[in-house]
């Protein structure tokens, strides 16, 4: 008597959690995946492909070793993995599979088609479509290594990181934002700094120190005065102070003011360090939302991307002024191959844009040159540029503007 055995033998027998189904093909080895969410379901290939992506996010946050990524042609799933069953947090290759003419691959890839790429949300039950930062067309064999792959889930929340109750993973805001207000007495400004030098009375007393470079931002604004304060607190003892350094003469932030502050302790590190403001312009002193921990000769922020004290604007019941001379638009944003920007002169004046790297290098300059007043708009196509985020300043040489773009290849 000849028995057959089904191949699916061990698939159907497996009790898969909800919302996922059992792998087709199967057979109890220890590589093999036993369940993949219901979506994500494939059949192997001879013709095989890999790409490697080296993170892998939502809303900004790297995924969790539960999650999946998976590869589609069209609407069929051509290859999925579990984030985790890479390490977690490292580089995960994805197998894309392609059609080598057997009855289970009908669909799959061909030489030169481009993957679509989906994240499942394990612990939102949600599928998300993805976007690679490089388009790789797939062939059989290969494997690309991929900077990122990025998505975006809709999340309500406090989306305001000054308040209380900030939620970090949400990006639409439901109104539920909470404000603790803890501004203290003005006057102890005046025991931070007796000597006037900029530099913390009894620092000698301390074995350790660090530095950070940092900014008060309203509105995505920088809103630091020549005349502003900022101290650090570890344990309510004072432990650093800082008055703005000189305007910076160069950079994103160029013409603006930032605190360049050491910071001191006897512990190497493990101390959190919290910070007041003391805003000139009112007399008031606040207490910041945003903390960091101390280390033994941190560095901590630059000019080009200082550590950001974000302040919601009525706080200080600074007035926003519409601006006539700024960028209105840039669009779209990410972009690949080019974008197109659009801004508005109040006054005749020559202006230049000025493109800056994460690091602070100028990497391309625009000479638009004279305008009278009105709106006006370019194309900047950074063809020889590598993909990521960079900074555009615009300026009549009295005037700045600064925005951000973002550059996929």
């Amino acid at each position: 008597m000849i028995i057959f055995i089904s191949s699916n033998l061990f698939a159907d027998s497996r009790n898969c959690p909800d919302n996922f189904s059992p792998n087709p093909q199967y057979t109890g080895g220890a590589s093999q995946d036993e369940c993949y969410p219901s979506e994500f379901v494939y059949y192997s290939s001879t013709r095989q492909g890999f790409y490697m992506f080296l993170e892998v996010v939502i809303n900004d946050f790297q995924i969790s070793s539960d999650d999946w990524v998976a590869a589609f042609n069209g609407e069929t799933c051509v290859g999925a993995r579990q984030w985790g069953s890479c390490g977690g947090d490292l580089a995960c290759d994805v197998p894309v599979l392609g059609d080598d003419f057997s009855d289970f691959c009908d669909g799959y890839m061909n030489d030169g088609d481009i993957p679509v790429f989906k994240i499942y949300d394990t612990s939102e039950n949600t599928y998300i479509t993805a976007t690679s930062s490089e388009y790789v067309p797939w062939y059989s064999g290969m494997t690309e290594v991929v900077d990122i792959l990025y998505s975006s889930l809709d999340i309500e929340g406090c989306t305001d990181s000054f308040a209380c109750n900030y939620d970090p993973y949400a990006n639409i805001s439901d109104g539920s934002c909470e404000y603790c207000s803890c501004e203290i007495d003005s006057q102890i400004v005046n025991s931070w700094d007796t000597d006037n030098d900029g530099v913390l009375d009894n620092y000698n007393f301390f074995e350790f120190n660090g530095s950070i470079s940092s900014s008060i931002f309203v509105n995505n604004e920088i809103i630091v005065s020549q005349n502003d304060m900022l101290a650090a607190y570890i344990n309510g003892e004072l432990r650093g102070v800082a008055n703005p350094a000189e305007p910076i003469p160069f950079g994103p932030y160029i013409g603006e003011y930032m605190f360049q502050m050491m910071i001191y302790s006897n512990q190497a590190s493990g101390e959190n360090i919290n910070f007041n403001y003391y805003h000139s312009e009112s007399d008031r002193i606040f207490c910041l939302n945003e903390s960091t921990e101390f280390f033994a000769n941190m560095v901590i922020g630059d000019v080009t991307n200082p550590f950001s004290f974000i302040f919601p604007d009525d706080w200080l019941n600074v007035e926003q002024m519409p601006s006539t001379f700024n960028i209105s638009s840039i669009y779209p944003n990410p972009f690949n191959p080019s974008v197109n920007i659009t801004f508005n002169v109040e006054n005749p004046s020559n202006v230049v844009f000025n493109f800056y790297n994460v690091k602070g290098s100028i990497v391309d300059k625009i000479d638009y040159g004279f305008v009278s007043s009105g709106t006006f708009n370019f194309t900047w196509s950074p063809k020889k540029l590598p993909s990521g985020n960079y900074f555009i300043v615009m300026s009549d040489g009295v005037n700045f503007y600064r925005d951000k773009l973002t550059f996929i290849k």
